[in-house]
């Protein structure tokens, strides 16, 4: 079952036509494996981005083996129970992020941002 950050990501992703991967885990080559709330593979870095509902959770050797494995990372509060959907901030984060793939086009809204 899906938190409410997880569902806002997936539904920003399909309305903004983004890949995403729910309750992605990561599998470190010590063997440490790091759950994040979602893998947006076509933004940030050449893996794309990691989310984290606390950045507090990762140490900074643990930020530097994602980063080195090619992942961003960002980190945010899940929404708070009176908040509303809101697509275009999720539009002006991802913009902010940066476009990453190869695989797919660069969607026509990021150049608007």
């Amino acid at each position: 079952m899906m938190n409410q950050m997880q569902n806002w990501l997936a539904k920003a992703a399909v309305e903004l036509g983004l890949r995403i991967v729910i309750g992605y885990v990561l599998k470190l080559p010590d063997g440490r494996e790091i759950p994040a709330q979602a893998l947006l593979p076509d933004l940030g870095g050449n893996l794309g981005t990691l989310v984290f509902d606390s950045a507090g959770g990762l140490d900074a050797g643990t930020r530097r083996a994602l980063a080195s494995q090619g992942f961003s990372i960002s980190a945010f509060s899940e929404p708070l129970p009176n908040e509303e959907f809101n697509v275009e901030n999720y539009a002006e984060m991802f913009a902010e992020w940066g476009w990453a793939s190869n695989d797919i086009t660069k969607p026509i809204w990021m150049n608007e941002k």
